[in-house]
């Protein structure tokens, strides 16, 4: 019989990340197929009270805009990449999961980075500016962020990405972006979406792409749901 589902998992609790029983060994991911999951995501996206790898800029560094990254940038990638190969050693469908775009206070980054400003005041965090999924700079960027992660992590089999909550946000459509001020954003994230997974699947043909509606009106999930790419899954 074809298998048409897979079950995935998060193995440990964010709040309790770098406790001793928090681990890809194994051990832990035979219990997990025991347990009838399939799937496991090596990552979890969050960010409190202790942080695990979120966005992709905290374990891959941007050659043209390096700074976006944090200095422990080189350990977070060593620890994604050892949990990838453990469960993909051990049976298991590998999955990141990520938010883009990153929100960011631009006015600490040198003028350069300006090209990647959206929305001046995030809805999500008001202490920092949206990052602008219109501008081709900032497709160009996450582009060479996910190829990066595939290149060097041949293991993982997909990502789940999300747009809007933790550590990620988009420009409302009446938001004093230039580019994106009147544009509906089911019309701007779904191109976003499409052609990010096009550019990466070139490095990687049979990478899976979920996709997490999260903090969008059920008219607006719709409206990018008919505009999506059909292999981007929801």
């Amino acid at each position: 019989m074809n298998k048409y589902t897979n079950i995935a998992g998060i193995v440990g609790n964010p709040s309790f990340y770098g406790e001793g029983f928090r681990d890809y060994s194994p051990e832990t991911m035979r219990t997990m197929r025991e347990y009838g999951f399939d799937t496991v995501f090596v990552n979890i996206a969050w960010s409190r009270p202790f942080i695990d790898a979120v966005i992709p800029e905290h374990v891959m560094v941007s050659k043209k805009f390096p700074l976006i990254s944090p200095p422990d940038v080189e350990e977070r990638f060593r620890l994604f990449k050892e949990r990838t190969v453990s469960a993909k050693q051990s049976g298991m469908r590998t999955f990141a999961l990520f938010g883009i775009p990153e929100y960011r206070d631009y006015s600490e980054l040198p003028p350069e980075y300006g090209v990647l400003k959206g929305e001046s005041v995030s809805s999500v965090a008001p202490f920092a500016s949206d990052t602008c999924i219109s501008r081709p700079e900032v497709l160009d960027l996450y582009t060479e962020l996910l190829s990066g992660i595939v290149e060097k992590v041949p293991e993982l089999d997909g990502m789940l990405i999300y747009n809007i909550d933790e550590l990620a946000d988009i420009c409302r459509d009446g938001s004093d972006c230039p580019y994106c001020k009147g544009v509906p954003a089911e019309k701007r994230l779904s191109a976003f979406l499409n052609e990010l997974f096009a550019r990466v699947r070139t490095e990687k043909p049979d990478l899976e792409m979920w996709w997490e509606p999260w903090e969008l009106s059920a008219a607006q999930v719709y409206g990018i749901m008919k505009k999506l790419d059909p292999r981007i899954g929801i």
